[in-house]
């Protein structure tokens, strides 16, 4: 419980920081975000600890389609994804890789991502 909370108070704070950052320096905060690629080993190590259930699923579906560029949830492919609002849906999930129909059901469930260039 102790864990997740501090979690959540730490992607609350990333969240306000880049927010400010974008209101007044957005070429800074283009520059400085930190992108943590989906399905990568940073990308693993950090989900296994806070969302182990999406890492496993991921894992699946890497497997199943033989390839990482595919949807986190389901195996289609897809794009790279950032969750706006981390902190309320998964806090400390770094990005997500999803597929059109996956972002529909999260957009659908409150969840705001932003595609990642």
């Amino acid at each position: 419980m102790l864990y997740q909370q501090l979690v959540v108070n730490d992607q609350t704070r990333r969240d306000v920081a880049l927010a400010w950052l974008k209101r007044h320096h957005p070429e800074e905060a283009a520059r400085h975000l930190q992108r943590i690629p989906p399905h990568s080993d940073l990308w693993f190590s950090i989900v296994d600890r806070v969302e182990p259930r999406l890492g496993a699923i991921a894992r699946i579906s890497i497997q199943r389609m033989g390839s990482p560029d595919v949807c986190s949830a389901c195996g289609d492919p897809a794009d790279d994804y950032r969750l706006v609002n981390a902190a309320e849906a998964m806090p400390g999930v770094p990005s997500l890789r999803l597929c059109s129909d996956c972002v529909r059901i999260r957009r659908g469930g409150g969840e705001i991502l932003e595609p990642i260039t």
